[in-house]
């Protein structure tokens, strides 16, 4: 009686694939922080929009409260503000800018570096950052300087801006191979063949 074996082997491997990534922030939501001391920081919140001030895209101008108060806008007045852009270690590859602008003028820095500053609130302004895995801190400084006269509605002040980042990761997946074949088992009840005759 002849006997057919058919097998089959499931060959498992983790083969690396690289996945690209976007990522952009905004502000407008609470993850951008103020400060007046650079020690307690607190949620900014939209802010009354000046009519001149320019829109970017997506963005919301945002400031410490709805407006000024006449007092800081006859005094002029100012604020730090922070964001962390935080990004896996798997990170390479990074690509980062952003879109910023501010009434009357910004600084702005990364991770303690300094990105850039702009004293036209009128253009805004795009920069290259610098990033890298883990967490990014976003620094920016605004003042708004004094008005003769001024009121919350002529002199405001605020701040918004746009970023993006793009990055690959590496990460391994499973990837699938088969192994196939068949044995031959040849004999007969009582009788086995192994090259001899008996």
């Amino acid at each position: 009686m002849n006997k057919l074996f058919i097998y089959v082997i499931v060959m498992v491997a983790m083969v690396t694939a690289v996945s690209a990534t976007t990522l952009n922030f905004v502000s407008g939501d609470s993850t951008t922080k103020y400060s007046y001391d650079y020690t307690n920081w607190y949620d900014s919140m939209p802010t009354w929009v000046y009519p001149s001030w320019p829109a970017i895209e997506n963005a919301t101008w945002v400031w410490s409260s709805y407006h000024v108060t006449d007092e800081e806008a006859l005094d002029g007045s100012g604020a730090s503000f922070q964001r962390v852009v935080v990004l896996p270690d798997c990170a390479k590859n990074i690509q980062a800018s952003i879109h910023i602008d501010a009434d009357n003028w910004f600084f702005i820095s990364l991770n303690n570096d300094f990105v850039g500053q702009n004293w036209d609130w009128t253009q805004p302004q795009t920069f290259d950052l610098n990033m890298v895995p883990g967490n990014n801190i976003l620094d920016i400084s605004v003042v708004n300087t004094p008005l003769n006269q001024g009121t919350w509605e002529t002199n405001p002040a605020g701040l918004v801006y746009s970023g993006t980042v793009t990055y690959d990761c590496d990460e391994e997946v499973p990837e699938f191979g088969v192994i196939a074949g068949v044995a031959a088992v040849i004999g007969a009840i009582g009788v086995f063949v192994f090259s001899r005759k008996h």
